[in-house]
């Protein structure tokens, strides 16, 4: 064929090399680093889902980078790393998080940083507590039971009949 076309689908520079010919003779040409395909770049990209919400905070990540990466380095802003397209990381602190994808292949590689992108709450506490015995005759001893959930660390009960035990960190308190 007088005029071909060709398609290049690995990066590289290319020698190319014609023989023209009829029946009477033939002649060869090479040109060396003739030809030059540079890899597709790649663009880093990612989402998550969901972004935000309470401690513990588990997070899908899903790599959106375009130009065929093969290798994934991602830091989720709290010491945490993965190398996998699309991780699941749980954030068990509460914070805001700046989230970085590298994505790469043999050819090229892009980072992105998304800041501020992941928001952990903190639990919300809900008090709550028990009590047994509820009824009797005085002096009545009644064990109270914290059932609040949230992780609180400190408790203040007022007990209704003048007693008080003010805030403290400490788990029982005997009345």
């Amino acid at each position: 064929i007088q005029n071909p076309v060709h398609t290049y689908r690995i990066p590289g520079t290319y020698a190319v090399t014609l023989t023209a010919s009829n029946k009477y003779s033939s002649d060869t040409i090479t040109k060396t680093q003739f030809v030059t395909v540079s890899p597709k770049a790649i663009k880093a990209d990612f989402s998550a889902n969901p972004r935000s919400g309470e401690v513990p905070l588990t997070v899908q990540f899903t790599d959106l980078s375009i130009g065929n990466p093969t290798m994934w380095a991602w830091d989720f802003g709290d010491g945490a790393t993965d190398m996998i397209a699309h991780p699941v990381h749980t954030y068990n602190a509460p914070g805001t998080y700046a989230v970085t994808l590298t994505a790469s292949n043999q050819y090229t590689s892009d980072t992105i940083t998304k800041t501020q992108f992941v928001t952990v709450s903190p639990k919300v506490i809900k008090a709550d507590f028990s009590a047994n015995p509820r009824t009797g005759e005085a002096p009545l001893t009644v064990q109270f039971t914290d059932l609040s959930t949230g992780n609180p660390t400190m408790w203040n009960w007022d007990f209704g009949d003048g007693n008080i035990i003010p805030a403290a960190e400490n788990e029982s308190e005997d009345v």
